[in-house]
């Protein structure tokens, strides 16, 4: 309790100087033989009606319902594109067992200043519990403009649903072709024969590379070759139907994802799953659609049992990447960890295993808009983790934000602790909440809104440590518990910076000289880079982005001993990165750039329970591995709990039951696996309203693949990283100021149609 006093007291000196229901995604154990049987979904799952718009009489764009109002400046995950010949397009309603009683649409200006369309919808056709309506883009509506589409629903339980995405009307569409296409593709991915044809596969279209690495099938693209590609050695199916999201259209060209779940039998025939995401930039010219970029990623979703989980590893299956993060307690008992959308709790004494959390996504849109964070697991196995982005659970049932919970291992059970609504899409909270989220002796510290914010989860007790950060002003160490920040809060001017340590709550001033300025530059692991430069010599380069030479640049050990002082005659420091061990020193002398200068950062001496790795093996190639530091005894079987919730109180309370069953179909022969089941509680109001102040600074948001890869404070800054990715720039306001123009030019290979 010292250090929570100790940082609350600099907390005010700095103010005065200056914030489930949940699905098991569970593998039943049924059957004589003991195979793993499909998913299933708790009945809990909350449920609102699914809208999508129509090409072709094909569904796209499925879109979640908010039970709040959103942001529309901040809307950027699908598109609605109308021909301007007809002006028509259609959209279906899957009531998913709702009354729904009327239907609103608007279509509006990002930030809703203007309005062009604001009508009920009376004229409508229902067949199978689904509702289509064909609607008219106005004429007052500008073409080759994006706009904000936003359908309201009114049902029995709720009195407003919104449905939000963009919509733009084109000269001429080519989403019929294009879906098409993407659609072609990734089926004939699973036709090793037909997709080896060149008549009608695929071969043609991929630009295999020699040297593209081939060894991971958790992330394919069209440099991979053509047996990654169509899945090497695996036999894989596709579990339902992909979900189809168009996410941009720049005249010919368009971008387009699919998710979906597939399965595919290991090594001993029994059947695994893996949520796949494909993402394609195609191009249609000449009545032929080419493909310009294609990007395949595959998570295994994991399951805990004897062979996952053997003596000397924890087994994570096919991911994207090979890298992994974990927490473990002081103790080295209990290593807590997220894997895909689920939270396991290892105890490496008792040989068990927790399935704490899972977040659920709907069965019938498998699209990632949400994130589960573990942030700390104590000497007992209680855990502390966060949920945040678009939340279905019955709780919380289309709302957005943030949940923390607490896990407690004696109890077997997970409490909701506070709720944080949150107005911006899951693309832009991940890149807020991702920066830092750390738990320190019961007080929740998280960065949303250029703020560090805290909460005590006890009190509710809540505000800000710092507001108003820019990017390129502060920096996050690899364990969340330290933030460096400059006081002055801009890039140029700032003459100290303070050092905070949530875990011990010290907190310590680093000042710059007379006519000197200070820079935070990075962390490598718990090491803080910050730099010094010369006032005067401080200045902007031809696109106006500034340029902070620094004379001396330090690395402080956690202690904030100088462990490091780079300084060299005439030689300036421009900019640092950091990747992995090696720190990368952008570097010029009397103003010209000179060759980059590399550093290494020693790693801690700290004892790890277990270390990341890989193995390959010839089905499955190359799968990231938890090795332990000593062998776990398994002399007696693997006990699996995992966690589900039986709603029954009016009052949100969860009352619970206990169960044990046997799980006969453990893997490799050796002995059966008891599966237990857990409880999670709700109980009292957890909602929280940070209160955060207003900030005035522009943003510039930058996407790449359809997806958001930054926030810049700088607007060319974005524009020249967007020049050099193939992506584009939107501003505060919602609006594409910037979109990459491809020089596109015709290929032999590719120049068929699908037929």
């Amino acid at each position: 309790m010292k250090k929570v006093i100790r940082i609350f007291a600099a907390l005010a000196i700095i103010a005065v100087l200056g914030t489930m229901i949940m699905y098991v995604m569970k593998y039943s154990k049924s059957g004589k033989d003991g195979d793993d049987a499909p998913l299933e979904f708790s009945e809990e799952l909350g449920v609102l009606p699914t809208v999508s718009t129509v090409c072709d009489e094909k569904e796209i764009n499925s879109l979640h319902g908010y039970t709040t109002k959103m942001d529309t400046t901040k809307i950027h995950d699908s598109l609605v594109v109308v021909d301007k010949e007809n002006r028509n397009f259609k959209i279906k309603i899957d009531k998913n067992g709702a009354s729904v009683k009327n239907i609103h649409v608007d279509i509006v200006s990002f930030g809703e200043t203007q309005n062009i369309l604001s009508t009920d919808i009376t004229k409508t056709k229902e067949n199978d519990n689904k509702i289509s309506a064909v609607l008219e883009f106005p004429e007052s509506g500008q073409v080759n403009k994006e706009w904000v589409l936003i359908i309201t629903l009114s049902t029995d339980d709720y009195n407003e649903v919104r449905y939000y995405s963009r919509i733009e009307c084109l000269e001429k569409s080519f989403v019929k072709e294009q879906a098409e296409f993407v659609k072609f593709f990734s089926d004939t991915t699973f036709d090793y024969e037909k997709a080896a044809s060149w008549n009608k596969g695929i071969i043609g279209y991929i630009e295999p590379d020699s040297n593209t690495d081939n060894s991971n099938l958790g992330h394919v693209t069209i440099k991979s070759s053509f047996a990654q590609v169509t899945w090497g050695n695996m036999e894989v199916s596709r579990v339902g139907e992909p979900t189809v999201t168009l996410l941009e259209m720049d005249g010919d060209v368009g971008a387009y994802e699919l998710d979906y779940l597939v399965k595919a039998p290991n090594d001993f025939k029994q059947d695994e799953f893996y949520n796949v995401k494909e993402y394609f930039r195609v191009w249609s010219a000449l009545d032929t659609v080419y493909l310009r970029s294609y990007d395949r990623t595959m998570e295994q979703v994991f399951e805990a049992s004897g062979g996952t989980i053997t003596s000397e590893r924890i087994n994570l299956g096919i991911q994207k990447t090979l890298g992994f993060d974990y927490k473990q307690s002081e103790n080295n008992k209990y290593i807590a960890y997220v894997l895909g959308d689920s939270l396991w709790c290892i105890n490496t004494d008792d040989y068990e295993a927790t399935c704490i959390y899972t977040i659920g996504r709907n069965a019938k849109d498998n699209r990632k808009d949400s994130e589960l964070e573990c942030m700390s697991v104590d000497d007992d196995g209680n855990v502390e983790f966060i949920v945040y982005g678009y939340l279905n659970s019955k709780e919380h049932i289309g709302q957005n934000g943030i949940v923390a919970y607490s896990y407690n291992e004696e109890k077997n059970q997970t409490r909701e602790r506070i709720f944080v609504e949150y107005d911006k899409p899951y693309e832009i909270l991940a890149n807020e909440v991702g920066t830092l989220y750390y738990i320190a002796d019961g007080v929740l510290y998280i960065y949303i809104d250029s703020c560090i914010n805290y909460v005590n989860l006890a009190t509710k007790e809540h505000g800000q440590v710092v507001s108003n950060l820019e990017p390129g002003t502060y920096a996050v160490n690899d364990n969340m518990d330290t933030i460096a920040y400059c006081k002055d809060g801009n890039l140029r001017d700032a003459k100290s910076m303070t050092v905070m340590n949530f875990e011990t709550g010290s907190v310590r001033d680093i000042e710059a000289n007379e006519g000197e300025r200070i820079r935070v530059c990075a962390y490598a692991g718990k090491d803080l880079i910050y730099g010094i430069a010369n006032a005067d010599e401080i200045n902007n380069d031809a696109d106006g982005n500034i340029v902070f030479p620094m004379k001396n640049m330090y690395i402080l050990d956690k202690d904030l001993h100088v462990s490091t002082n780079y300084s060299k005659d005439d030689i300036r420091v421009t900019d640092v990165e950091v990747k992995g061990n090696m720190i990368s020193l952008s570097r010029t002398k009397k103003g010209k750039n000179i060759a980059n200068d590399q550093l290494f950062e020693t790693k801690g001496d700290e004892e790890q329970i277990a270390n990341p790795s890989f193995i390959v093996t010839e089905l499955k190639e190359t799968m990231p591995v938890l090795v332990f530091k000593y062998p776990l005894d398994v002399r007696e079987k693997l006990v699996v709990k995992a966690a589900k919730i039986y709603v029954t109180s009016p009052d949100d309370k969860v009352e619970v039951e206990t169960k044990e069953t046997a799980d006969a179909s453990n893997n490799n022969g050796e002995e059966e696996t008891k599966t237990s089941t857990g409880k999670n509680t709700y109980g009292g109001n957890t909602t929280i309203d940070l209160n955060i102040p207003p900030n005035d600074r522009q943003f510039y948001y930058l996407y790449i693949d359809g997806e958001l890869a930054d926030i810049y404070s700088v607007k060319n800054k974005a524009v020249s990283k967007a020049e050099s990715v193939y992506g584009y720039v939107v501003n505060e306001n919602g609006e594409k100021i910037y979109a990459y123009k491809e020089e596109l030019q015709y290929k032999d290979a590719s120049d068929r149609s699908i037929d």
